[in-house]
Formats: C-alpha cells, sequence, structure tokens
C-alpha cells in the first residue's frame, strides 16, 4: 500500500470538486433559464408582429381603401 501525504490528499479532493463542477457546467442551463428564455424570445416575435401588423399592414390597409374611395370601380390607370 502506498502512503499519500497530506498534500497529495487535498490535491486529489480538490481535483474531484473541481471535475464535479465542471460536469455541472457542462451540463447545460437550468430548465427555468431555458423556459424563461424561450418565453421572452416568444413575447419579441409577438411584438415584432404586432408592430408589423399595425405598420405595414395597416398603411396597405388604408392606401387601398382610400384608393376604393377614389375609384369605386377598380380602374387603374396604369398600362391600360
Amino acid at each position: 500500500m502506498s502512503d499519500k501525504t497530506t498534500m497529495q490528499l487535498l490535491l486529489e479532493a480538490r481535483f474531484q470538486q473541481l471535475a464535479e463542477e465542471e460536469a455541472e457546467a457542462s451540463a447545460g442551463p437550468a430548465p427555468q433559464l431555458r423556459e424563461e428564455v424561450f418565453r421572452t424570445l416568444d413575447l419579441i416575435d409577438l411584438v415584432g408582429e404586432v408592430g408589423d401588423l399595425f405598420t405595414g399592414k395597416f398603411g396597405e390597409a388604408t392606401t387601398e381603401f382610400l384608393d376604393l374611395l377614389t375609384d369605386p370601380e377598380g380602374d387603374d390607370d396604369f398600362g391600360s
């Protein structure tokens, strides 16, 4: 049997602790954090879609409505 010194025992214990910490860190983020990140991303996507609705699509609908008011038959002056 080999006699281990106190320093060797302390080093082995510290290396074991570091290996356990590294294994925990490489396991990935906590499930709660992961869920919160995806909720936040979904919320950002929803806000973007609502913004698009009220800026782009609302403007297009308003323009088409005004075109119908000025030209009820829908005749365009383009290319005909």
